[in-house]
């Protein structure tokens, strides 16, 4: 077994590793001074590296929703958005009131109540901004559909990004919160209904509704699954897209407020409070775990081999070096 640790930091990569339990474990320095606040217009000399593999970025507040945008970041915290580039550790200025991001492979789109924004993906200057009678706390964007889920008013709507206009307002269940897309569907987590529901795009109709734990709050879905972490249940869904049925369920994770949820080429990764799991996709089974004491990880994002996890609890954008953590 691998072990790193320090006063508040623990990384375990070995199969089933108990959190936060290590023995005889070498000591590495201590977590190093984060960076100055983001809040300063002026950038961020560059990013902290506090132990092999694992760099530090302080964000203006408590972390949330993320999108990769090319080889950078935008992250939505409890100030608004701002933009990260992983490389230096610079932070741009606020953009107040966003409380959700989507990227379109063009566009940049940021929501929040009565709120929904076009900002220059590179600069975040407003390009677009309305004030609709709906929120837009959650979102997912293709080139021809915005789909912003007011989780207030148990509605998703489809709005056209050409002009803004609702083109169809779809009536889901109880306190819909992940909005993601893919094979074809948009997937919402019914957080108060314990039930993923699958929109067809074509028709904008609920093709199904399917019953998970308790909690379902993040979504993501990658190699023909859904995965859906259930905050309430602690409990990760595996959603076959082929059937619409739950095929495995995994324990001791997505512990409310660590819900993130992210599917890579070798691993889901899933948050739950103090920690990463990575879990094999094909057997539904925790591998190994990366622990950062107090942590409670909202969203996660790759960037190639780094994997980008910000932080419900606290101002610290975190980003591990996968194949570093794996080194013997």
């Amino acid at each position: 077994m691998r072990v790193l640790m320090s006063a508040s930091l623990l990384v375990l990569a070995a199969c089933g590793a108990p959190t936060g339990q290590a023995t005889g474990a070498p000591t590495v320095s201590p977590i190093a001074t984060a960076m100055a606040s983001a809040r300063s217009p002026s950038p961020s000399p560059k990013a902290t590296e506090t132990v092999t593999g694992v760099t530090q970025i302080e964000l203006p507040d408590l972390g949330g929703n993320m999108v990769v945008v090319g080889e950078t970041l935008w992250a939505a915290t409890d100030a608004g958005a701002v933009r990260v580039d992983p490389a230096t550790g610079a932070v741009s200025e606020v953009i107040p009131g966003v409380f959700n991001l989507a990227y379109d492979g063009e566009r940049l789109w940021a929501g929040g109540e009565k709120l929904l924004m076009e900002l220059d993906p590179q600069t975040g200057q407003a390009i677009r901004r309305s004030t609709p009678d709906y929120n837009a706390v959650y979102l997912a964007a293709t080139q021809d559909a915005i789909w912003a889920t007011d989780t207030a008013g148990s509605t998703v709507r489809r709005v056209d990004p050409s002009d803004g206009h609702v083109e169809a307002t779809i009536e889901v269940p109880s306190t819909p919160k992940g909005t993601t897309l893919g094979e074809g569907s948009v997937w919402i987590a019914c957080d108060g209904a314990a039930t993923v529901v699958r929109i067809d795009t074509t028709t904008n109709e609920v093709a199904a509704a399917i019953a998970v734990e308790k909690g379902p709050h993040s979504i993501a879905v990658g190699g023909g699954s859904v995965w859906v972490t259930n905050r309430k249940s602690s409990t990760l869904s595996k959603i076959d897209a082929a059937t619409n049925l739950v095929v495995a369920t995994v324990t001791d994770v997505a512990t409310s407020p660590a819900v993130g949820i992210e599917v890579g080429p070798r691993s889901v990764y899933v948050a739950y409070r103090g920690g990463v799991a990575l879990v094999d996709p094909g057997q539904a089974e925790i591998t190994s775990r990366i622990v950062i004491q107090g942590a409670n990880f909202y969203d996660l994002k790759l960037i190639g081999n780094v994997l980008w996890a910000s932080d419900a609890s606290g101002r610290t954008l975190y980003g591990f070096d996968l194949d570093a953590l794996a080194r013997p």
